[in-house]
C-alpha cells in the first residue's frame, strides 16, 4: 500500500453531469457505468464479466456528480484472484488521493480528494450516507467487497472510501472602473 497521497491536477467545472469517466490516483482512467437497483432493492454493480470487474458503477438514484450537494454513490468489483479493480483500489487508493469523475465529451468534471477510508462488516455499511451525503456540499463514496470471501459475492466486510467534492473556482470579480477610467460629459 502506498504511503503517500499521489493528487492529480484537477479543475472541477460547473453543472451537474452523468459519470462516463474516471480518473483514479494510482490507478488511471476508469469506465464509469450506471446502473439502477438491484431486484432485491440494493445499489447496481457492474456485471460480472472481464470488462465489469474494471469498471466503476455510479448509482443512478445518488447526486449526480457536480452538482454540489448530496452523495455521489460508486462501486467496483474485487475478485477472488486479485485482478479487479476493486482489488488495485484497495491495495493503492489513501486519503489525499483524487478522483475525477468527468462526462463523455469531458466537458464537466468534479474532482474529489478522499478523506476517508473505512471498513465495515458487510451488513454495516452506511448506506444512507453513502447514496444521500452528509447534507454538506458533495460528498463521493466508493464501496468494494473485502475482507475474507465465503462464496461468489459473498465478502464478510465492504471497503469504502469518501471524498469531498473540490469546488469550482469562482470568477474572477471585474475590476472596478477608477475615476480616470470614466469619460466626463462635457
Amino acid at each position: 500500500q502506498p504511503t503517500t497521497a499521489a493528487p492529480l491536477k484537477c479543475t472541477s467545472t460547473k453543472g451537474a453531469f452523468v459519470p462516463t469517466h474516471a480518473r483514479i490516483s494510482h490507478i488511471g482512467r476508469v469506465q464509469v457505468i450506471t446502473v439502477g437497483k438491484t431486484s432485491d432493492g440494493s445499489m447496481g454493480t457492474p456485471p460480472l464479466t472481464n470488462t465489469g470487474k474494471h469498471e466503476i458503477a455510479w448509482f443512478k438514484d445518488s447526486s449526480r456528480p457536480g452538482r454540489g450537494k448530496g452523495g455521489v454513490a460508486l462501486d467496483a468489483h474485487t475478485w477472488p484472484d486479485g485482478s479487479a479493480l476493486g482489488n488495485a483500489l484497495y491495495a493503492s487508493v489513501i486519503p489525499g488521493d483524487t478522483i475525477i469523475l468527468s462526462d463523455a465529451g469531458n466537458r464537466h468534471r468534479t474532482c474529489y480528494v478522499v478523506t476517508k477510508r473505512q471498513q465495515f462488516a458487510s451488513s454495516a455499511v452506511p448506506m444512507r450516507r453513502v447514496v444521500q451525503g452528509n447534507g454538506s456540499g458533495q460528498i463521493l463514496s466508493l464501496v468494494v467487497c473485502s475482507g475474507t470471501r465465503l462464496g461468489p459475492g459473498d465478502w464478510t466486510q465492504r471497503t469504502v472510501w469518501t471524498a469531498r467534492a473540490i469546488a469550482p473556482p469562482k470568477p474572477k470579480p471585474a475590476p472596478k472602473p477608477t475615476p480616470r477610467d470614466r469619460k466626463s460629459v462635457v
